[in-house]
Parts: structure tokens; sequence; C-alpha cells
């Protein structure tokens, strides 16, 4: 039996197909099938029934419960090996958004790469659900996700609450409202009642996105139906839209955080925390329990940790000054 033959039997298994699993591992069909046979030979079950179609047998789904076991305590014992060497080699896996990596990740990546620049770092994009699965499964050795689930074997840190804000430019707001925009910025600048722009052109995340549930949820409520000129999943088109006066745009805070570091473009441009109550996401940072922790891997959670509370304390402020136009206006 060895690792190696585990991991490929893992793959096969979630592939259900040799052709498929063999592909994704670049080896040939015939290296994976010996693999399997090697196990089956050692275990003296089958793990697959053939046919009509290929498929786990009861020992195949007990081999996968065991293999990703075996496979986990393997990979504990690299990482506590190398502990033991100055060098610390080895490599960390983390579950991050795509999005959310964009915007946090090289301030991770340089805090921890300082400290142990032999560690690599591998990034897997998913959704957060399917992060919880792969923790359990020990595929990933940790993941930053939103509202992430309670586990009794995994810690669970809250980095940041995130909170949805409306964006709009000056040039947007003067053409819906051309004789009462200054007393709007006035009213909106401590909280903008989402009824208030119901008639407005919206820039809006796509239907499954949470944060967009909510708010139709909300417009459901009050019985509106918002006229929506765009709908899309990059959060950075929705501010560049508005920064063009397309619409107005209802968008996650994290999203504003780059954007507003830069230098002011041209145009007034204003943030609005929303009045009404549509609930808010935790981004969680969740590993598995392990004693002792690795050191390297410690020191990662130590670089997220340092880094979202960098965000914390800044982006708060960046907002208030983007809201704080509205005075200056008014």
């Amino acid at each position: 039996m060895s690792f190696l033959s585990l991991n490929y039997f893992l793959v096969a298994a979630e592939e259900m197909n040799i052709t498929k699993a063999a592909q994704r591992l670049y080896i040939t069909q015939q290296s994976l099938s010996s693999h399997i046979q090697r196990l089956e030979e050692h275990y003296g079950v089958r793990l697959f029934e053939r046919k009509p179609a290929l498929k786990l047998t009861v020992a195949g789904e007990y081999m996968v419960t065991f293999a990703n076991r075996i496979l986990f305590l393997e990979k504990q014992m690299v990482s506590q090996f190398s502990e033991l060497s100055e060098k610390n080699i080895g490599r960390l896996t983390v579950g991050f958004s795509r999005s959310r990596s964009r915007i946090f990740m090289p301030d991770i990546w340089s805090l921890y790469h300082a400290q142990y620049p032999n560690i690599d770092v591998v990034l897997v994009d998913a959704l957060t659900v399917q992060f919880d699965e792969m923790l359990q499964d020990g595929k990933i050795d940790l993941y930053i996700g939103v509202d992430a689930p309670e586990e009794s074997n995994t810690c669970c840190t809250h980095l940041v609450q995130e909170r949805l804000y409306c964006i709009m430019s000056e040039e947007l707001l003067k053409k819906r409202l051309p004789d009462t925009w200054k007393r709007f910025l006035v009213n909106a600048r401590s909280g903008l009642d989402l009824n208030c722009i119901r008639n407005f052109p919206f820039i809006m995340l796509p239907p499954n996105n949470r944060f967009r549930a909510r708010v139709d949820r909300y417009f459901s409520s009050i019985g509106v139906i918002p006229h929506i000129v765009f709908e899309t999943s990059q959060h950075e088109m929705i501010y560049t839209l508005c920064r063009q006066s397309y619409g107005v745009g209802l968008i996650s805070q994290m999203y504003l955080y780059q954007p507003l570091k830069q230098p002011e473009e041209k145009g007034a441009f204003y943030v609005f925390p929303i009045k009404n109550n549509i609930g808010s996401s935790t981004i969680d940072l969740v590993y598995r329990f392990s004693n002792p922790m690795p050191k390297y891997i410690r020191a990662f959670l130590d670089s997220v940790e340092a880094v979202f509370q960098t965000y914390t304390d800044s982006v708060d402020s960046m907002i208030e000054k983007a809201t704080g136009i509205c005075a200056a206006e008014g």
C-alpha cells in the first residue's frame, strides 16, 4: 500500500470515470488501474463495480473515508517533521475565493513569505460550503470563507463583519434629483433608505449572491421591482460602471477597499451606508484542530488576522471620508 495509490484511488472515486481520472492525474489509464488493483489485492476487497457503470462497492465507500483520514494524518506527520528542519520546507493549501484573494492575498503573502520563504502556498477557489467539505477531507489546510458553518473539529475566527453599501456618482444623482439632490445627500449621510432610490437604475450582483437575495427580499416586501440595467458578479465592474454614472450600485465594503485607497478620480462619488435592515455577513478564518499546530501554519493564520485587522482599522474611515463629502456638498 502506498500513499500515491490512495491518492489515485480518491481521484478515481471523485471522477467515477477512469479515463477522466487518468487525464486529471496525467498518467495512463493502465497505470491508474494498476494502482487500484494493487490496493484491492493488498486489502483483499473489490473497490469498484465496473459494470454496467463504474461505481464504488461498500468496501470502496469505506476506503474513501479511511484514505482521506490516512492522507490527512500523513500530511500532519510531514508538517511535524518539517518543524524539525531549519529550512521548514512544505506546502500549505488554502481555500480563498478568487475575488477576495485578489484584495488580501498580496499583503498576506508579503507578511508570511518573509517568515517562511520555503513554504509553498497553493490557493483553491470555491464556495464556503465546498471549502468546509475540503477541510473535513484533508484536501486543504484552512480557508477564509463567508458565514462558515460551525463544526466540532474546527476552529473558526471571525475576521470582519461585512456590510453592504450604496454607491453612486454626483452626475447620476443630479440627473435623477435635479432639485433635491443636496437635501438627499444630507439625509443619506447617516444611512440611505433604499426606498428613496427605488426608481433609480441599478447595477446589481446576480440573484444567487447572498447580498442580492437580501436586497430582493427587501424590495419584494415593499412591493417594488427595481430597474436593473446591468447584472454582474464582478464587483470591480459594478464600481466602474457606477463611477461612469450608469446606475447606482449595491456593493460589499470589501470591494470598496482598493478603489478608495487610490487617488481620487474626477467627479464626486458617494458611498452611503444602507439604513434598511438587510443583514450582514461574517468573513471567517477556519482550520482544523491540531495539537500541536505546526509553526508555519500558525504563522499563516497570524498573517491573515494581521492583514484583516489593518483592513478593519482603515476601511471604515475610508468609507466615512467618502460619505463625508455629503456634508461638504450639503
